[in-house]
C-alpha cells in the first residue's frame, strides 16, 4: 500500500515543492511513499530545471501532462515560442 504525495501546478517552483513534500512528510527513499504530480511543472518560476532534476531523481513516480507541458512539448518540437520570431530563421 502507498502513502501518496500529489503536487499540481508546481509552475518552476522547485524550493516551494520540495518544502511542501517535506512539510507532508514526503521520503523518496521510502518504498511506500508515491509521487503523483497532475501537471503544469514548468513555467513562469525560475526554478524549472531544478524541478526536472528532482521529479526525475525520484523512484516512484506518476506524472499526469498538463496544459503547460503541451505547451513545452510544442515548443521543442516546433522551435518556436508563438508570438516571437521564428528561431529556425536566426
Amino acid at each position: 500500500m502507498y502513502k501518496l504525495f500529489v503536487v499540481s501546478d508546481i509552475h518552476g517552483h522547485a524550493t516551494l515543492m520540495k518544502q511542501a513534500l517535506t512539510d507532508a512528510g514526503f521520503n523518496p527513499q521510502d518504498p511506500s511513499h508515491l509521487f503523483i504530480c497532475c501537471g503544469d511543472c514548468f513555467d513562469r518560476g525560475s526554478e524549472n530545471r531544478a524541478v526536472l532534476e528532482y521529479i526525475q531523481s525520484l523512484p516512484r513516480k506518476v506524472l499526469i501532462r498538463g496544459n503547460h507541458e503541451d505547451l513545452l512539448a510544442q515548443v521543442l518540437r516546433d522551435e518556436e515560442v508563438r508570438g516571437l520570431p521564428n528561431t529556425k530563421e536566426r
